[in-house]
């Protein structure tokens, strides 16, 4: 064993040396092809291992990789590279209660070199324990105070929490190490863009681009807060067919929206509506106008939006926004009396969680159907499970609800309770300049299920969705939508 392990640690490193090159000029397969025959050959150099299992891992071929840096500790058990190498692996791989493990062991043995702590750190960050990776972290930076790379992570970790000052603060002590670190910037920017602090996001990303003037994200990120710094406006065009047991109706609509904001967390907005249905034995028309107010800061956004016209309409919403939870309270009626205005009238109560890479999301729902004094109550859950990442998003889903429904209109439903069960599906793709987006579900319940599918393909400004919607009694419903969506200057 101890020749084995010496000739291991002590054989010439000149084709691992040329192997790192290589991966220098990302010939990540030649590499492999390389790296591979040459240690068939019974060669033992831990740097030409150390080359292959990188190159297998950056190229997503993980188990391959692992084998490698198991391989050599079995002849060192202790040896760092490997060790570091393999906690990685096993995180990028999804397997973080594995990398932290191989992370405290590394501790013990090395204690507080720096690697490590950066390493627990990150970890514990993709696993959701923020408050683990704040702990590992503060220790990092007690013993390493100057370091780039660890003050760029307590950036991410106060981020991933939703403390974006916080994580501008770090940043920028980490930028004052590296003041030419595009990276950085970026990440500053997209803090302050998050923020809705426009002027001082498009500061960064102008600086990145002094730099770098070709670096996509900013570029991207430029094109994206400076159209939020002027009107946006929007026309929206849609015709549906909807089919029952008796009538046939045909609806067109035409939507007008302008936004802009006025301040930082002040939004006003202004809609044009031109809605004109055809039934077999009627037509009607009928337009409002509806200029509305938002105002948005963390975590509470509150929105009013009273409309004028052929029907007055009020729409309104509170929102109050917790790390994993969600309060909120909206009400879209015709207004009668002006005691209406601060009725709460749909109240709901969710959470969503990661659990083995399924994303399981509950919650109860009230509310009141305003024109028939009607109640709801609904508990629901859906599990979600991406099967395949980006560039392509492909999600099965599953969800469950039950429902209640009071004092319906003898003229609709009696009073009822149902379970409701939905399978289904959803498909994204991203290309240069727009997406395609498609989706199906079948829901199973009491009384009849349903079908429904939509699809969507967006081009610059430009989208044009197709929806449908069927009982298995005779009624569907046939929606064929179009917009645009621009920002104008003056």
């Amino acid at each position: 064993m101890f020749v084995f392990l010496l000739a291991l640690t002590i054989t010439s490193n000149q084709t691992g040396d040329r192997l790192w090159k290589m991966i220098d000029m990302g010939k990540y397969w030649e590499v492999i092809d390389t790296a591979s025959k040459y240690l068939k050959e019974g060669k033992l150099d831990k740097q030409a291992m150390l080359a292959l299992a990188y190159a297998y891992r950056v190229e997503g071929e993980f188990d391959s990789a692992i084998a490698i840096y198991k391989r050599i500790l079995v002849v060192n058990p202790d040896d760092f590279d490997a060790l570091d190498g393999l906690a990685f692996t096993l995180s990028w791989q999804g397997d973080l209660d594995s990398s932290v493990r191989v992370y405290k062991k590394m501790f013990k043995l090395f204690k507080n070199k720096k690697d490590v702590l950066i390493g627990l750190a990150r970890t514990y960050g993709w696993m959701g324990k923020l408050e683990e990776a704040k702990r590992w972290i503060r220790i990092a930076l007690e013993k390493y105070p100057d370091s780039p790379d660890i003050l760029e992570l307590c950036g991410d970790i106060y981020t991933w929490d939703g403390k974006l000052a916080e994580g501008i603060r770090c940043y920028r002590k980490a930028l004052n190490k590296a003041p030419r670190n595009v990276d950085l910037m970026i990440k500053i920017a997209q803090n302050y863009e998050w923020e809705n602090d426009v002027n001082k996001a498009i500061w960064w990303y102008r600086k990145v681009l002094q730099i770098d003037p070709a670096n996509s994200k900013a570029r991207n990120g430029l094109k994206r807060v400076t159209k939020l710094k002027y009107p946006a406006l929007s026309i929206k065009y849609s015709h549906a067919k909807e089919v029952d047991s008796t009538t046939i109706t045909y609806w067109n609509n035409m939507n007008l929206f302008v936004h802009y904001r006025l301040l930082k967390h002040l939004t006003v907005s202004i809609r044009m509506i031109l809605d004109h249905s055809i039934k077999s034995d009627s037509v009607s028309t009928r337009t409002y106008f509806q200029p509305g107010i938002s105002l948005s800061y963390h975590p509470f956004r509150l929105t009013v939006a009273p409309g004028f016209g052929s029907t007055s309409l009020l729409y309104s919403s509170l929102i109050f926004k917790l790390p994993a939870f969600k309060v909120k309270g909206k009400y879209l009626d015709e207004i009668l009396e002006p005691i209406e205005l601060i009725k709460i009238k749909h109240v709901e109560l969710s959470s969503e969680l990661d659990v083995f890479n399924f994303k399981i999301k509950g919650g109860y729902d009230y509310g009141e159907i305003p024109y028939d004094d009607n109640r709801r109550k609904m508990v629901d859950f859906s599990i979600e499970r991406k099967i395949i990442e980006n560039p392509v998003v492909i999600k099965f889903i599953y969800s469950y609800g039950y429902k209640n429904y009071e004092n319906w209109s003898p003229n609709y439903y009696s009073p009822s309770d149902f379970y409701q069960h939905s399978i289904g599906g959803m498909f994204f793709k991203s290309f240069r300049q727009g997406y395609l987006y498609f989706d199906v579900s079948k829901s199973f319940y009491g009384s009849p299920g349903t079908f429904s599918s939509s699809a969507e393909l967006g081009f610059k400004s430009l989208y044009v969705s197709v929806s449908v919607f069927k009982t298995t009694e005779n009624y569907e419903y046939i929606s064929i939508n179009t917009g645009l969506t621009t920002r104008i200057s003056f």
